[in-house]
């Protein structure tokens, strides 16, 4: 299958891979679910759920006395448009919770105006964004934007990070899915409002699930290697000197989600196989212009870089009542 990331010369140290998994997120219930089930958002959207999946949020609603709504995936941006694979059969759904009835009904509503395409869609997009608990400015941002599929939102992405490195709060780490409760895209890297929202939320969370909270801030700090939405490699315990940057792990998008998942399927899982797995088997990597070396001491793996790339720094942080 062709690259489309990096073109390696010389394949990789014939060790196991060593790619971070963290199996308790993986596991834990949809990161918007939980924080509309303890009042830290309004309402929360999950897309592409099975049936299966479908069931058990509808009964984890009910249990909760959240109101809910199934809408099915027949119109709109489908799973490829978001790097997913897209599903072998037929009955993949959207759902809806929400605390209250009136929050629930005028997100329904503006989803089906988004659905429509019309001059409403910018509108109905903003009544959404509202609803789901995202800063003003960030989905005015959003909607601003030509099209709103993963190609397009991390290209206007790409802008923001390029020149050089520096430090960007853990929160507005959006690429681990549904680790950070900023889930949405941030207007900037500065964006205050995407980042007290996010404090608030995980504030929130810490009171009711300490144990997933201290995990979201061990994950997220880490220098982000970033080619799309889904394919990037995510470096834990970087340390950066004149010859570039040494690691003692990595993890990437698949490392967040449950083995069922349909990134499995889609460009995440060949990254994973094209580019992850090679640099986990090492400590160290320098990007110079379009060359890439990476090593673990030992032995070295060198390419050029077949595809845009960018990186963000994200240094550690504490959740003390301030951002840390």
């Amino acid at each position: 299958m062709q690259q489309n990331w990096i073109r390696w010369e010389n394949g990789s140290p014939a060790v196991q891979p060593r790619v971070r998994h963290w199996p308790a997120l993986a596991s834990a219930l949809d990161l918007e679910f939980c924080l509309t089930s303890i009042g830290a958002k309004p309402a929360a959207k999950l897309e592409d759920l099975s049936p299966a999946h479908l069931e058990q949020y509808v009964a984890r609603a009910k249990k909760a006395a959240m109101e809910v709504a199934i809408v099915p995936l027949d119109s709109g941006p489908g799973p490829g448009d978001r790097g997913l694979a897209a599903p072998e059969t037929a009955g993949v759904s959207m759902l809806f919770a929400a605390n209250t009835r009136e929050a629930l009904l005028p997100l329904l509503e503006a989803e089906r105006k988004e659905r429509s395409g019309d001059a409403r869609r910018a509108a109905s997009q903003a009544v959404s964004g509202r609803l789901l608990g995202y800063p003003q400015c960030c989905t005015t941002r959003f909607t601003q934007l030509g099209s709103q599929n993963d190609a397009t939102v991390m290209a206007d992405f790409a802008t923001m990070g390029s020149g050089a490195l520096r430090a960007v709060h853990p929160l507005l780490n959006f690429f681990p899915p549904l680790v950070s409760p900023v889930t949405w895209y941030p207007c900037t890297f500065d964006c205050r409002y995407s980042l007290d929202t996010g404090l608030e939320m995980m504030r929130a969370l810490q009171a009711a699930d300490a144990t997933r909270t201290a995990a979201i801030r061990r994950v997220l700090p880490g220098l982000t290697l970033v080619f799309g939405r889904f394919s990037f490699v995510h470096l834990h315990a970087p340390k950066r000197g004149a010859g570039g940057v040494s690691f003692k792990a990595v993890s990437d998008a698949l490392s967040f989600v449950s083995p069922d998942s349909q990134l499995h399927d889609g460009p995440a899982g060949r990254f994973r196989a094209e580019v992850v797995e090679p640099l986990s088997t090492c400590s160290h990597i320098a990007v110079q212009g379009r060359r890439v070396v990476a090593s673990d001491g030992h032995t070295e793996i060198c390419g050029d870089l077949a595809s845009p790339l960018y990186a963000v720094e994200f240094p550690p942080w504490e959740l003390d009542g301030g951002e840390g």
